[in-house]
């Protein structure tokens, strides 16, 4: 495992992309929160987001036009 400072948004936002290439006919609006930094390991946070965003993917496969979104909110300061 190799710690670092992680941009968690600019990783969602890779991953919806992947998504998208791989289902162009889907219509999915992606909304990802700008800031979400931790620390972590990048490859492992990686395939966290990867199962969140395509779980959410496979479950909105029905809806006419889906919405995902991706967000971050601070609590007790952290």
């Amino acid at each position: 495992m190799q710690r670092g400072r992680v941009d968690l948004s600019r990783l969602a936002r890779a991953v919806a992309d992947n998504l998208k290439k791989t289902d162009p006919a889907r219509r999915v609006e992606v909304a990802v929160a700008e800031g979400a930094v931790v620390d972590g390991d990048e490859r492992l946070l990686r395939v966290v987001l990867e199962n969140l965003l395509g779980n959410a993917w496979k479950f909105t496969k029905e809806r006419p036009v889906a919405h995902i979104a991706f967000g971050a909110r601070a609590e007790n300061g952290q």
